[in-house]
């Protein structure tokens, strides 16, 4: 079985919620599955390359994202204008 896991952020400073992934990751592929991961991540953080996991990063990036997020309330709460045709185009119907 395929298992697409979408979350905030592969970061390891975030603590609990990636590591848990992570974790029952392993668990998952020992018994034949296999897991992947969404994040809502800028695809150039340092992190993303380093994940435990195959992850796809779809969260904006660029100066204009980093600048405008301490000030734009939705921008600090997962919003990724590409994840929904991401999903759309990737994961099965």
């Amino acid at each position: 079985m395929k298992v697409l896991h979408v979350i905030s952020s592969v970061d390891p400073r975030g603590g609990g919620p990636v590591e848990g992934v992570f974790s029952s990751s392993e668990v998952w592929f020992r018994h034949g599955h296999e897991r992947h991961i969404v994040s809502l991540d800028p695809p150039r953080a340092p992190w993303v390359a380093t994940a435990r996991v195959p992850t796809r990063a779809v969260g904006p990036d660029g100066a204009l994202y980093r600048l405008a997020r301490p000030w734009i309330p939705w921008l600090r709460y997962g919003y990724a204008p590409r994840l929904v045709g991401w999903l759309r185009q990737n994961a099965p119907q």
